[in-house]
């Protein structure tokens, strides 16, 4: 069972995901469309908050208290070094389902469903170099498998687009968004989450 002060520290690390991308978009009048859409973002970036973590993404205070030492032993760039249908590589296919759902039902159009993809390669390959800095291993075969599941995630979205009617007409949005609201997620957990000092001051040490 998880602890309070487990929950106290991941919590933290879901803030230091969300403030950037939150006072970008209250600023943005473009980017109001509702509660529902606000309620969106706010599930997208819970979600992008919880990517960070399971995946262990690097941050600028592990390159601080770690002498950073790049060894091709930490890296695999052979693809499917791993089982194509192994349980690793599902799991990291089902980890980027919901980012290309979730892109895909904030920014609506074909040009987003298309970018999507990219987005969420650009996405796994930021978290997968910025594990070199906390000495975890980068595969080539989980940024394939995250980039297959962004392209899940964007299919399952367009087919609940046509299903529910909403194929049609959607309003455009600015194609940058997007890439600004991946950004500031991303910047938001590289500069402001410091692990280790707050762990420090959760546990004592």
């Amino acid at each position: 069972m998880i602890s309070i002060k487990e929950l106290l520290l991941e919590g933290y690390g879901a803030l230091c995901c969300c403030v950037l991308p939150a006072l970008f978009f209250l600023l943005r009048r473009t980017e109001r469309g509702g509660r529902g859409r606000a309620l969106l973002f706010l599930l997208f970036l819970g979600y992008l908050a919880a990517v960070f973590s399971i995946t262990g993404a690097g941050t600028l205070y592990d390159l601080l208290y770690r002498d950073f030492f790049l060894s091709f032993n930490q890296i695999n760039p052979v693809p499917f070094h791993s089982p194509f249908l192994s349980e690793g590589y599902l799991l990291n296919i089902l980890l980027f389902v919901p980012f290309g759902l979730f892109a895909v039902l904030l920014w609506p159009g074909r040009r987003h469903a298309v970018l999507t993809v990219c987005w969420g390669f650009l996405f796994s390959l930021a978290i997968e170099c910025s594990q070199l800095f906390n000495n975890r291993f980068t595969d080539i075969d989980d940024l394939s498998a995250n980039t297959l599941g962004a392209l899940v995630g964007v299919l399952l979205a367009l087919g609940l687009r046509l299903l529910f009617g909403r194929g049609r007409h959607t309003q455009a949005r600015p194609a940058l968004a997007p890439v600004l609201f991946f950004a500031a997620a991303s910047l938001g957990r590289f500069l402001l989450f410091d692990e280790l000092r707050a762990a420090g001051l959760l546990y004592g040490f």
